[in-house]
């Protein structure tokens, strides 16, 4: 979510209220960060305030930068002295 004063808001949809359709994004931590109606936050995409982060999960992500920055094992075999 982008904020009214510029910042920005990363959450995770936790819940969706059945008797007022409110839906409710929550941080890392587990805290509320924002609640929407549902057609406040069909406005919110429309206008760009609000985006879909790609689908990935953290352990994916976090295996994958340690694999990236993981050093190429035939390099480093064929420049080290035998």
């Amino acid at each position: 979510f982008i904020r009214a004063d510029g910042g920005h808001a990363r959450g995770k949809l936790s819940w969706i209220s059945p008797v007022t359709c409110t839906y409710l994004f929550t941080n890392r931590q587990g805290l509320k960060i924002e609640d929407r109606t549902r057609k406040g936050l069909e406005l919110e995409f429309r206008r760009g305030t609000a985006k879909v982060i790609k689908d990935r999960s953290l352990l994916d992500q976090a295996l994958s930068n340690i694999l990236s920055k993981k050093p190429n094992d035939k390099a480093a075999s064929a420049t080290s002295p035998q």
